[in-house]
């Protein structure tokens, strides 16, 4: 699953640093439990975009994925 769910954060660009949100190094932590994946997304200081329509891509992405039916995604600044 660990594969599937890589594959897909490589699919999304994270638009401040053009690179893929595994690329990107703003993922900090992904877990899953009971079916239901957290993730939290650490964006740097003074970085404006919430994010909002790159965690629905993740979202759409991620529950795609045989064995997860829900995905949680929290955004930071650090």
């Amino acid at each position: 699953m660990e594969t599937a769910i890589n594959k897909a954060l490589m699919g999304i660009i994270e638009p401040v640093s053009g690179l893929n949100f595994v690329e990107s190094g703003l993922i900090t932590s992904l877990s899953i439990k009971d079916k239901q994946l957290r993730i939290i997304i650490e964006k740097p200081h003074g970085h404006d975009n919430d994010l909002a329509a790159e965690r629905e891509k993740i979202t759409q992405a991620l529950t795609k994925i045989k064995g997860i039916d829900r995905v949680s995604i929290l955004v930071t600044t650090h």
